[in-house]
């Protein structure tokens, strides 16, 4: 039961296990572009604020200690931010809001506090798999609603967002219902809702297992 608990994807701390991910995941994953973005941004504030962490525990003191962690991954959020506006202005203001959102989610994942009883390589190694867990999340789900929902596929350039291979054909048969935002809530639900099946299999599978 505790190996399913403490799963980065199966686990109560999945994304797909809390609602407050739902914003993020439905604003990253409108376009491929804005999801490959948001990832680099999640890697980046995830990484860095951990690392951050890491090395200042010791200076916070502990009444203060939530309030600087989400400085400290404000700051590397605003810092990638900037990175951004001076690759691409017109880039950066199609992702203004899972940007800003990522720091949130920092906070939200809890991997700050468990930084404070866990080793450097534990810590690190717990940081990277979350950015890939919900990263993965994101890109698929942005995957299937950029390719159903405008029939092409976008990358992130210097003019904003670039479509590529699309085509008259491909964009007459989309279903544009899927790329808005009600869309992909209902498209999300049914994940969520096939997700958590699985989970409760897997969660009753291995209660048998430990009485047994």
């Amino acid at each position: 039961m505790d190996k399913i608990e403490s799963h980065p994807f199966w686990g109560k701390h999945s994304p797909l296990a809390q609602l407050s991910y739902i914003p993020f995941l439905l604003g990253a994953s409108s376009r491929l572009s804005i999801a490959i973005m948001s990832s680099a941004a999640l890697s980046w504030v995830y990484m860095l604020s951990s690392a951050t962490i890491l090395v200042t525990n010791r200076f916070i003191p502990s009444i203060f200690t939530s309030f600087i962690h989400v400085l400290i991954c404000s700051f590397w959020s605003l810092v990638f931010g900037l990175i951004v506006y001076f690759f691409s202005p017109v880039l950066f203001y199609e992702m203004q809001f899972p940007l800003i959102f990522t720091a949130v989610l920092y906070i939200i994942s809890g991997i700050g506090n468990s930084l404070e009883v866990d080793t450097l390589s534990n810590a690190m190694k717990k940081t990277v798999i979350q950015t890939l867990v919900v990263s993965f999340i994101i890109l698929i789900f942005a995957l299937i609603r950029e390719t159903f929902g405008f029939g092409a596929l976008s990358l992130p350039t210097r003019e904003g967002i670039s479509e590529i291979l699309t085509s008259e054909i491909s964009s007459d048969l989309a279903i544009r219902s899927i790329a808005a935002t009600s869309g992909g809530l209902m498209l999300l639900g049914f994940i969520i809702g096939f997700y958590r099946i699985i989970r409760e299999m897997l969660v009753t599978y291995y209660s048998q297992r430990e009485k047994n």
